[in-house]
């Protein structure tokens, strides 16, 4: 079955991911500190913030979107705890630009400046991205960007923070990375995408990977699998997945949810809303016939972690395996059943 989001690694982008490379940056900001992964470069942020006192400890409340999956929250429980409503003893929020979608920044900042509250952006879905033409992951603390979520690297993600006291201790907990702990993670990661179902939902795969997560801390991770971030082939993916998500704006004018959606964004996926949820699920089980991983989702329509407005969609795949054709193909599907 093909993914909805990105297809599974093959040999060639294991040995991207796991060998030093020479390039160009994917970043060229020097606020950008390269880590293990996306889930690592969070819970560094959250370390500093334990180291400063923000976090007092494990029981400080952490503002949480919920779907984030058990290995996100796994990676917040040394430093806090995950909190999915909004009360005075938060301390820290993590806002996530969801399937690359921003979120209402202007309006989280003057809460957030209201309650005092530390805020983090989660760009896992944003490689690159902007809001009111501002780059996302510049306007909290820092950000966090994971790029295994766009290229099959299974490891390899960033942290981009203007303080420069937060990426000298992002840095240092990277280089005090272990060699053999990494590799161990990387592996299991592997295991667990090769050894999974068809759909990828095996009890066995899910195991591998919450015990890919847990195994270790996050400052114990492959101190130099940042440099996936070199990686040529990124920009060749981002291109694709802006090109998709063009067409897929183009064949459904009428779509006013899709419309509605920011034009320049760079998806992970596209979140295809619609009031009827009979109509999407038929959309989704007529997709997974076409050997399309995809499913039924809640996306937070006011794009606002403090007042969210949480509705169905259906994924419609964008990513680089994903043809012009088939992209005709999906749209068909959207219009026969909606």
């Amino acid at each position: 079955m093909m993914r909805c989001d990105i297809r599974n690694p093959r040999a060639a982008d294991l040995i991207a991911a796991l060998l030093p490379r020479e390039g160009p940056s994917l970043w060229s900001s020097p606020d950008i500190v390269p880590v293990h992964s996306g889930k690592a470069g969070l819970s560094h942020v959250l370390s500093y913030l334990r180291s400063i006192g923000i976090l007092e400890n494990k029981n400080s409340k952490i503002l949480t979107p919920p779907g984030l999956g058990y290995w996100v929250y796994n990676a917040m429980r040394p430093h806090g705890f995950p909190a999915l409503h909004a009360d005075p003893e938060v301390k820290v929020a993590v806002v996530y630009h969801q399937y690359g979608f921003s979120q209402d920044l202007d309006a989280i900042k003057d809460e957030c400046s209201r309650r005092k509250i530390v805020f983090i952006e989660d760009c896992a879905h944003a490689l690159e991205g902007a809001y009111k033409g501002r780059p996302l992951g510049t306007e909290g603390l820092a950000g966090i960007y994971s790029l295994s979520k766009f290229y099959p690297s299974q490891i390899g993600g960033a942290v981009r923070a203007a303080d420069s006291a937060v990426r000298e201790h992002v840095s240092r907990l990277e280089k005090s990375g272990s060699v053999a702990l990494g590799l161990f993670s990387f592996g299991v990661k592997w295991a667990a995408t090769r050894g999974s179902s068809e759909r990828g939902d095996s009890s066995v795969a899910r195991r591998l990977n919450e015990l890919a997560y847990a195994a270790s801390p996050y400052s114990c991770r492959l101190r130099w699998s940042g440099r996936i971030c070199t990686v040529p082939n990124v920009r060749d993916e981002l291109a694709a997945r802006r090109r998709n998500y063009a067409l897929y704006r183009r064949l459904l004018p009428e779509h006013d949810e899709l419309q509605a959606l920011e034009h320049d964004a760079l998806p992970y996926v596209v979140p295809l809303m619609h009031p009827r949820r009979d109509a999407l699920e038929k959309i989704a089980a007529t997709l997974r016939e076409m050997a399309l991983d995809t499913g039924i989702y809640s996306f937070d329509a006011a794009r606002n972690i403090f007042n969210p407005r949480y509705v169905p969609c259906v994924w419609l795949p964008v990513h680089g395996g994903i043809v012009e054709d088939l992209v005709e193909r999906i749209v068909g599907v959207v219009k026969k059943w909606l």
